[in-house]
């Protein structure tokens, strides 16, 4: 049991960490970033 919600915490961290990097990059790279997902779209 207590396994489990370790390795919930740790995909929880994992998922708020990619978040915050994405946050972060479109803060200082907002050109960037659009670019990005425009590619990602098409």
């Amino acid at each position: 049991m207590r396994k489990d919600i370790i390795l919930w915490l740790k995909r929880s961290e994992v998922v708020v960490g990619q978040t915050f990097l994405a946050t972060e990059a479109y803060r200082l790279f907002p050109g960037l970033m659009q670019w990005v997902m425009n590619q990602n779209v098409n």
